[in-house]
């Protein structure tokens, strides 16, 4: 995400502005960190997991996500990205 803001200042285009919808979610290393996570699995965002063999079959963790983020909480404690993409879940949330 950093890296996104500096290339922004850098080509002298505005990161975000206060009341745009625009939300990033962005995993530390990858998608599948977080869907670990969702299925109940402790992670580490510095491994790699597994991908799904079919797409669709991560419903219930999108699903999940959802409700962790609406209700603020979760345990055990989520990943440090995935924290950071509630935050913009509810920041969109926020400006709809």
């Amino acid at each position: 995400m950093k890296s996104l803001v500096k290339a922004c200042a850098d080509g002298g285009v505005p990161f975000r502005e206060p009341d745009e919808q625009v939300c990033f979610a962005v995993p530390k290393r990858n998608i599948e960190t977080w869907l670990a996570y969702l299925r109940g699995e402790t992670v580490d965002e510095s491994a790699v997991y597994p991908k799904y063999d079919c797409q669709s079959r991560c419903q219930h963790d999108v699903e999940r996500l959802d409700a962790m983020c609406r209700q603020k909480k979760s345990t055990p404690v989520p990943p440090p990205s995935l924290l950071h993409a509630c935050e913009e879940f509810r920041r969109f949330r926020l400006h709809r």
